[in-house]
């Protein structure tokens, strides 16, 4: 049976993540009201802080948010959410760097687990969406479209040995080779990737005139729930399992095997501040999960 990848997210868009106390402390100008307009900061008990634009006491603009669990989130903001460009850091090492609309992941981006595995290409409202390339630690690459966080359509698997293969896939499972193994001597880099035209339903306004910030450390601590499978028939979600390889007698065979790649990503959410009594968090305004898991 095939894995089930579940939904992304790591702070669900609930009140549980919507910090109401007051805050500590609020500098920066205000505007006619009262409210923080320009570049101002405020940091709340928990230890949540921001700092960065407001626009009449919603974060606008670029600006950092941190939380206590040593997440972070530098980049453009846009009425009080994440929007434009930014590096989203998750406390566990996980890193996204890319666009972002409405605190989702929208148009092109990065995604890094702290074991080296990668995914370049598109997104559309938090999971792979369009052309993109998913590579393993071991050296299996998997390039061609993804639809809703799942390899579907047209793609090219590549083997440890560097012998590749086109398939065709849905929902994540292979369902038929389409070309005998051949040699790729000279498969795209992950870097190249991003000169690809990329295809994606949306992507966030043009924000050109801002700038990002250096990007914080993170303290990582992996995350044993990350896509490592690339098999339809893989351990309960959670599980680290070895990653199947072809063989040559299965290549000539067809082996039904896919490169599912369990995808955990989604947008993290902060909590920020309207005005400088309350936090508000900076994520879609929706009650759907926002953060990459």
């Amino acid at each position: 049976m095939m894995l089930d990848i579940g939904t992304e997210g790591l702070r669900p868009a609930d009140t549980s993540t919507r910090h109401t106390e007051d805050s500590v402390t609020a500098e920066g100008p205000r505007d006619e009201d009262g409210r923080l307009h320009g570049k101002g900061k405020e940091r709340w008990p928990d230890g949540t802080d921001y700092e960065g634009g407001y626009s009449h006491g919603m974060k606008h603009g670029e600006g950092c948010f941190r939380w206590p669990d040593g997440g972070s989130y530098t980049g453009q903001f846009k009425d009080d959410f994440m929007h434009g460009q930014g590096v989203y850091r998750f406390a566990d090492g996980r890193v996204y760097t890319g666009q972002v609309a409405n605190g989702r992941m929208e148009g092109h981006g990065t995604f890094e687990w702290p074991d080296g595995r990668i995914y370049k290409g598109a997104y559309r409202d938090d999971k792979k969406e369009g052309f993109g390339m998913f590579r393993w630690t071991d050296g299996r690459c998997h390039r061609g479209m993804w639809q809703s966080g799942k390899q579907s359509g047209e793609g090219v698997f590549t083997t440890v040995q560097g012998e590749s293969r086109r398939g065709v896939w849905q929902e994540g499972k292979l369902v038929k080779w389409t070309s005998d193994p051949f040699d790729d001597p000279n498969p795209p880099s992950i870097e190249e990737v991003v000169s690809i035209q990329v295809i994606a339903p949306h992507t966030p306004p043009p924000h050109n005139e801002i700038i990002l910030e250096e990007q914080l450390p993170s303290p990582a601590s992996p995350n044993s729930e990350e896509p490592t499978q690339d098999h339809p028939e893989a351990a309960p979600t959670g599980q680290e399992t070895a990653k199947p390889r072809l063989s040559e007698d299965e290549h000539r065979n067809g082996v039904d095997r896919s490169a599912d790649a369990q995808n955990d990503e989604g947008v993290g959410e902060g909590e920020g501040g309207r005005g400088r009594k309350k936090k508000r968090v900076p994520q879609a305004k929706c009650c759907q999960a926002c953060v990459i898991a």
